[in-house]
């Protein structure tokens, strides 16, 4: 067995177990005890004890702190194996098999996808910002600080075209928070979606060679 058929053994692995610890946190987060309804029991303990209501703090969990303890559960996995992919795309890479490199990166997970754009982007001393959680952040998947103000980025892992309803959501979303935005793939980009990043100058490509150049510290982001 060659070394790429292990390497993608291990990811599939990998993947498979950064989604069962996801799982549990989640089962820990809806397992731990939250406070009653009426805070009876809560206000007769407090009572037993010779302490007011304003004396003792009520906690709650709220559903934001619930999405963060996921992906911070999630990073534990994602990040490091972010690494780990993009220094196998850098050997890749460096062996003058660009091609081989993205189909390499077609088929690691989604969202681990999204960590090696941020792993890159820090590694070049770029300052960037994760989202809270990996979904529901109306389709930014993080920032990145270039030439002084915060870029958004769209990342898309795909194995064929794009689709250029996905380019119009994105260029929606920067043109509302008035911001430039990298929309960063491993797919096709065909010609609609072509002319659609060409009406809008806020938006930038990030794709093909590349994409791959970025990733192993070649070229930067190129805008």
């Amino acid at each position: 067995m060659n070394k790429d058929k292990v390497a993608n053994i291990a990811v599939r692995v990998l993947t498979r177990l950064g989604r069962w610890v996801d799982r549990f946190a989640d089962w820990l987060v809806d397992v731990t005890p939250k406070p009653s309804g009426d805070g009876e029991e809560t206000r007769d303990r407090s009572r037993e004890n010779g302490e007011s209501e304003t004396e003792r703090p009520r906690v709650e969990t709220t559903s934001g702190e619930r999405f963060a303890a996921g992906r911070r559960e999630g990073e534990r996995w994602r990040i490091p194996q972010s690494r780990k992919v993009l220094d196998r795309i850098t050997e890749i890479a460096d062996e003058g098999q660009w091609g081989r490199a993205l189909a390499y990166l077609r088929k690691v997970d989604p969202l681990v996808f999204e960590e090696i754009l941020l792993t890159a982007f820090e590694r070049q001393g770029y300052r960037i910002e994760r989202n809270e959680r990996y979904s529901g952040d109306g389709g930014i998947d993080g920032r990145v600080m270039i030439g002084g103000r915060f870029w958004l980025i769209q990342a898309k892992r795909y194995a064929s075209a794009i689709r250029p309803e996905h380019v119009q959501e994105f260029a929606d979303v920067c043109r509302r928070q008035e911001r430039n935005g990298l929309f960063i793939h491993t797919g096709r980009t065909g010609p609609n979606s072509q002319r659609l990043f060409e009406s809008a100058p806020d938006l930038h490509l990030l794709s093909g060679r590349k994409l791959i150049d970025f990733l192993v510290d070649r070229d930067g982001p190129g805008v």
